[in-house]
């Protein structure tokens, strides 16, 4: 989607900013970035639905077959993660809206998505990382009980445990940097548009 695309279903905005050429640069330049951004939010959920969909059935094969009852609760909280995954990025799709109907539709859709993107990556600590990372450790926990009778924490489970907590911390500090560098710079960007649009519509 680009400005020269909606250029006829937008014609009542588009004849009031033709007088404003640098707010119809801006908010041109601001379509493109969406467009690039909902592009870079459709592989990302691409890539984690199918990542989901190969490891579900990987935790239920084990979820079935493990004796030891701390196991089973591991790969049960890995597994609803995985199920929490994938509703909560159906659930924060691009919001359905009509693009034709005007800016300021558009405007404010772009500013309800990328709200909806910050939230996503600001609790991910909560819904997504720490309940893989508990779930690993039970599970991990409770393998070592059906091999030797007790929990054992041996040099290779810290060694485990301890990349599974740097690779988890690790996409946490990448999510929150997202946050800073990208999500909340559009999020000002969109919402500053919005306020001009606005203020230039009050005036015609």
């Amino acid at each position: 989607m680009n400005l020269d695309e909606l250029r006829l279903s937008w014609k009542r905005e588009i004849s009031i900013l033709e007088s404003d050429v640098d707010m119809v640069n801006r908010i041109n330049s601001l379509v493109e970035e969406t467009k690039k951004f909902s592009a870079k939010l459709t592989r990302r959920d691409l890539r984690e639905t199918i990542v989901c969909i190969i490891v579900a059935p990987m935790i239920i094969y084990e979820l079935a077959y493990t004796t030891s009852v701390l196991s089973q609760i591991g790969y049960a909280l890995i597994l609803l993660t995985i199920i929490c995954v994938l509703l909560l990025l159906w659930r924060t799709r691009r919001p359905k809206y009509d693009p034709c109907s005007s800016i300021e539709t558009f405007l404010i859709a772009e500013i309800s998505n990328i709200k909806k993107q910050i939230s996503l990556a600001r609790n991910s600590l909560w819904w997504y990382l720490a309940p893989l990372f508990i779930g690993q450790v039970l599970q991990v926990l409770g393998n070592s009980l059906e091999r030797s009778g007790s929990i054992q924490f041996s040099s290779r489970t810290i060694i485990y445990l301890f990349v599974c907590g740097v690779i988890f911390a690790g996409i946490h500090f990448f999510n929150l940097r997202s946050i800073k560098n990208e999500l909340t710079p559009m999020l000002k960007k969109a919402e500053k548009r919005l306020v001009e649009l606005e203020g230039t519509f009050s005036e015609n």
